[in-house]
């Protein structure tokens, strides 16, 4: 294996890739893929080199996971700079209809904005309880929520039409790695207190349900005391966000010396005279172009970086997104 690394390996004098050493013919074609990736999207300059090498996984070096895999700290500082938005495990009411209740909470506070029983977990149900909440308690920073739909997807910066609609508004949509729930712990330790006390056993019925989650509302904001907060209840520390949601949504705009191209019905751009596929959640959007470096573009959607664009090979490079100052720009 030895004498096949030094054969294969493309030249590179980065440390943290030479420290990985392949023992099968697999893991070094994946390396080899890795060092190519690596000299591509990211300057020489600006590689990092004090990495710990041990026990590194793959996943962690490829930008291709690292587009899905955005961890955050559970923390939060004011009230309204991040909502957690999750669903607990649906649920059979008395009369066999299902139940996905849908929470959403502030990180801060613990302030419960909206607690839905919805029917199916779908956009066409989550979206507008969402809207109503903006509309009532103003736009946070960021909404943080797991990698499954409606909130995220496959595809490039893991953009759903849920997030372009955050991203249109302004709001980051965050994501916990997958497989980890913790990074929500907010949510995680709310469902368990939701079951107990309202869901166990379930309503009869599905407004039942709901009636029953409206009063653990009030109850949860105003009079249960939280140990986190010194004994007092949520909504003692909550205050409604000063960003109101605006009387129209329109999609984002670009600073000047920004390449803008607009994505066609089938997720394409046109780009040097040739088709580049982007993404179908942003049919129909404006996304702008910044050159990053001789052959490449980095692409952007509002205040989000997505992805690098190779002008050579005409194909969209995923990459960790990235949020940038609030646009234009």
């Amino acid at each position: 294996m030895r004498k096949l690394r030094l054969m294969l390996m493309p030249p590179v004098h980065d440390p943290v890739l030479h420290a990985l050493r392949p023992q099968t013919l697999t893991a070094l074609l994946r390396l080899i893929r890795l060092v190519r990736l690596h000299r591509i999207l990211v300057p020489h300059d600006q590689r990092v080199r004090n990495l710990r090498v041990r026990n590194v996984r793959w996943r962690e070096l490829n930008p291709v996971y690292q587009a899905r895999a955005r961890v955050h700290p559970d923390v939060h500082l004011v009230a309204n700079d991040c909502w957690a938005i999750d669903f607990k495990g649906w649920a059979r009411t008395g009369d066999g209809a299902r139940v996905d209740p849908r929470a959403l909470i502030d990180a801060d506070s613990r302030f419960l904005i909206a607690c839905e029983g919805l029917p199916r977990p779908t956009l066409a149900y989550v979206l507008p309880i969402v809207e109503r909440a903006f509309r009532e308690r103003g736009l946070p920073n960021a909404i943080r929520s797991d990698n499954g739909p409606p909130f995220a997807s496959a595809g490039l910066g893991g953009l759903s039409a849920f997030a372009v609609h955050l991203v249109k508004l302004g709001v980051t949509p965050e994501r916990i790695a997958p497989g980890h729930p913790e990074q929500n712990g907010r949510l995680e330790r709310f469902h368990r207190t939701l079951k107990e006390a309202a869901m166990s056993p379930p309503a009869p019925t599905l407004a039942d349900q709901q009636r029953a989650f409206d009063a653990f509302r009030r109850v949860y904001n105003e009079e249960r005391p939280h140990e986190a907060l010194g004994q007092r209840p949520p909504a003692s520390r909550y205050a409604p966000s000063p960003r109101p949601y605006p009387d129209k949504v329109a999609s984002p705009d670009y600073a000047a010396g920004v390449e803008v191209r607009r994505v066609r019905s089938n997720g394409e751009i046109k780009w040097a005279g040739e088709r580049v596929f982007v993404s179908e959640a942003l049919i129909g959007e404006p996304v702008g172009l910044v050159r990053f470096a001789d052959r490449l573009w980095t692409v952007r959607f509002g205040h989000l970086e997505i992805g690098r664009l190779d002008g050579y090979a005409l194909r969209i490079i995923k990459t960790r997104v990235r949020a940038l100052p609030m646009y234009p720009g």
